[in-house]
C-alpha cells in the first residue's frame, strides 16, 4: 500500500508540476528518493509478509471468483451511508461557503475569517493579504453587478 501512495506521487503531471515549482535538479531528486522509497517499502512488506507466513501459496481459481454474485452485504449499507455524510457535507459546504473573489479559494462563512463590503455585498477572504488586495483595487475582482470578475489574480495557485 505504502508503495502505492509513493507511485501515485511520481505521476508525470505530477512530475511536471514539482519541475516548475523546485526546478529540474531537485525535481530529479526528489523522484530518484520517492522511487527507492517506493521499491524499499515495497520489498519490507513483501519481506514481513513473507517471514509472517501471511502470503497465500495458492491462487483462487477463476470459477470460485466468476460465480459470485452480486448482493447486499455490509459493505453495500456503509456506502450507502458513507454516501449521505458525503452528500451532506457537500451541500454543508455549498450552503456556508463563500469564494475569495481575489485567489478562488472556498472559504467559511462562519469562521473568523477576513471580511469586506462593497457596493452592499458582503466578501470573504481566506487571508489578510486577499483582504488588503481586494481593498486596494476591489473594481478589479467584481463586476458591475457585483460578481466575481472573470480573471482571477492567481487561480489555481495554492496559498
Amino acid at each position: 500500500m505504502i508503495a502505492f501512495i509513493y507511485a501515485d506521487l511520481i505521476i508525470i503531471p505530477i512530475v511536471i508540476a514539482y519541475t516548475k515549482y523546485y526546478g529540474r535538479e531537485l525535481t530529479a531528486r526528489l523522484v530518484a528518493i520517492m522511487f527507492a522509497a517506493m521499491v524499499l517499502a515495497a520489498l519490507a512488506v513483501d519481506g514481513i509478509f513473507s517471514a509472517g507466513g501471511l502470503v497465500p501459496s495458492k491462487r483462487p481459481s477463476i470459477e470460485s471468483i466468476s460465480s459470485r454474485g452480486v448482493s447486499w452485504n455490509y459493505t453495500t449499507f456503509l456506502n450507502i451511508v458513507f454516501l449521505v455524510i458525503a452528500a451532506s457535507l457537500f451541500a454543508l459546504t455549498l450552503r456556508r461557503g463563500a469564494k475569495d473573489p481575489v485567489c478562488g479559494m472556498t472559504v467559511d462563512r462562519r469562521a473568523d475569517k477576513p471580511t469586506s463590503t462593497y457596493r452592499g455585498h458582503a466578501y470573504y477572504f481566506c487571508s489578510a493579504g486577499c483582504k488588503a488586495k481586494f481593498d486596494a483595487e476591489p473594481e478589479r475582482y467584481v463586476d458591475a453587478t457585483g460578481r466575481e470578475a472573470v480573471a482571477l489574480e492567481h487561480a489555481g495557485r495554492l496559498h
